[in-house]
C-alpha cells in the first residue's frame, strides 16, 4: 500500500510541469485516479483545450472526458497522426470514454461548440491507471502543464487524496 504522496511544486503556475512521488513498498502495485478539472472560455461559438505530452504508463488504464454545457464536442490524439472522434452529447454534457491506452505519450486536443448562451464549458478529464513501485519503493510522475492549462488536479490513490490548483 502506498504510505505517502508528495506533489511538488504546492502551487503551479500555468505551463510548470507538475511532479507526483509516491512511496510505498518495493515493487508493488496500486492503482491511481489522477482529475484534471479546467473552465475553458468559449470565443466565437467555439472552445478549444489542449494537453501535450501525457504520459500512459502502463496499458490497463480508462480515460473519461467529460464536458459541461457545449453543444457538441469532439476529442483527438496524436498517436503518429491526429486522431478525432465525435464525442456522444446529451442535455448539454459531452463524454468519451477510453479504456486500454497503449503505453505511450499523447497529446490530447477537446473542441467544439458550447451551449447556447454558454460563455464556457466546465471539463473534467478522469484517468485511472495501475503504477508501480521501485526497488526503493517510489514511483513518480510528471503531468506536463501548457500556458494554456488552468484549473485543478486531484492524485488519489491508497486513501489518499491532494488537490492542487494550477494558475
Amino acid at each position: 500500500m502506498v504510505k505517502d504522496v508528495e506533489i511538488t511544486p504546492h502551487s503551479p503556475k500555468p505551463g510548470e510541469p507538475v511532479n507526483i512521488i509516491f512511496r510505498g513498498n518495493c515493487g508493488e502495485r496500486f492503482p491511481v485516479e489522477l482529475v484534471y478539472e479546467q473552465a475553458v472560455p468559449a470565443y466565437n461559438g467555439s472552445f478549444t483545450m489542449q494537453m501535450n505530452g501525457i504520459r500512459v504508463p502502463w496499458p490497463r488504464n480508462s480515460l473519461a472526458i467529460d464536458a459541461r454545457y457545449v453543444s457538441t464536442m469532439n476529442v483527438g490524439a496524436k498517436f503518429l497522426l491526429w486522431i478525432n472522434k465525435k464525442a456522444d452529447v446529451i442535455d448539454g454534457v459531452g463524454s468519451y470514454r477510453l479504456t486500454n491506452v497503449p503505453e505511450g505519450s499523447y497529446n490530447v486536443k477537446l473542441n467544439g461548440t458550447p451551449a447556447h448562451g454558454a460563455r464556457e464549458v466546465k471539463v473534467k478529464i478522469t484517468a485511472q491507471s495501475e503504477l508501480w513501485t521501485d526497488a526503493a519503493g517510489k514511483c513518480s510522475y510528471v503531468i506536463q502543464t501548457a500556458p494554456q492549462n488552468t484549473g485543478n488536479i486531484t492524485v488519489k490513490c491508497s486513501g489518499f487524496e491532494h488537490r492542487i490548483e494550477i494558475n
